[in-house]
């Protein structure tokens, strides 16, 4: 509890009390006046009007003057009360405008600087894929390449091969034909001697 509630409580209090004690005055005063309202009703027949205000007036005039005051000097202190407590609630309410204010954007501020880091991280991530995949297109190419290079390579040294294996084979045909020419020319001269 703050010093302006403890304030606001005990001027409260003391209110109160102030009413209950002009209130047993009132009461006591109401006895007094009964029994005299009623030697004053005795004597009202006997006066005019004007002395009938009169006896009013002394008879309840300090009664009323003293409420009068009473209910002013309340007033005096509700009003008081009134602006104690709306320059309280004002002050509070300010305070709370504030914090939440401050509450909110300590919050921006951890929303920002969380989704610059993930854009931050994404940029990253999308560097290092980009960069990936460069590599991976440039190991591709090469091995492309390369296989390339070394299909042509096959295929020359396979026709070099079937070059020679033609060669080969026309020259051992042609030695063969030369051999059976050869042959049958033997066994042609072993059957004619």
């Amino acid at each position: 509890m703050n010093t302006s509630e403890g304030n606001t409580t005990d001027r409260l209090k003391e209110t109160n009390h102030y009413l209950e004690s002009t209130q047993a005055d009132h009461s006591t005063n109401q006895d007094n006046a009964e029994g005299l309202s009623s030697q004053v009703e005795l004597q009202m027949t006997a006066g005019n009007d004007n002395d009938i205000d009169k006896i009013r007036d002394i008879l309840f005039g300090n009664q009323f003057r003293s409420h009068e005051k009473l209910f002013l000097h309340l007033e005096e202190r509700i009003a008081i009360e009134y602006a104690n407590l709306k320059d309280d609630l004002s002050k509070r309410l300010t305070e709370i405008e504030r914090y939440i204010k401050q509450e909110v954007e300590a919050i921006n501020e951890r929303i920002t600087t969380q989704r610059n880091s993930q854009d931050l991280a994404l940029e990253m991530l999308a560097k290092g894929h980009s960069k990936t995949q460069q590599d991976l297109e440039r190991k591709i190419d090469k091995f492309n390449e390369t296989s390339q290079q070394r299909h042509e390579e096959l295929l020359a040294l396979i026709n070099q091969e079937v070059k020679e294996l033609y060669i080969a084979d026309q020259t051992a045909r042609s030695k063969l034909s030369a051999l059976f020419g050869e042959l049958s020319e033997r066994l042609n001269t072993e059957q004619t001697d």
